[in-house]
């Protein structure tokens, strides 16, 4: 079987910019793939910041019905006598 050629980001970058010389790095490609990694690591926080505010949202549903369930009557609301 033949080698599998893979492109990685750096030959991606370097396909992009119609260079042919892979062997060297300039300034653009450094900040090319900072730029990309700091994006990358924002959409993971944003990803994390919002599944865990849907799962806190949903454990205050679910206690809220089940203290509803035990005492009778609902969380928040005023009872006049």
């Amino acid at each position: 079987m033949g080698k599998e050629n893979f492109m990685g980001l750096k030959e991606f970058l370097f396909k992009q910019r119609g260079d042919t010389t892979p062997d060297t790095v300039d300034n653009k490609d450094i900040a090319a793939l900072l730029f990309l990694g700091i994006c990358a690591i924002f959409i993971a926080g944003l990803n994390i910041f919002i599944i865990s505010a849907l799962l806190i949202g949903l454990l205050v549903k679910i206690l809220r019905i089940e203290y509803e369930r035990r005492y009778g009557y609902s969380v928040g609301r005023r009872i006049v006598s």
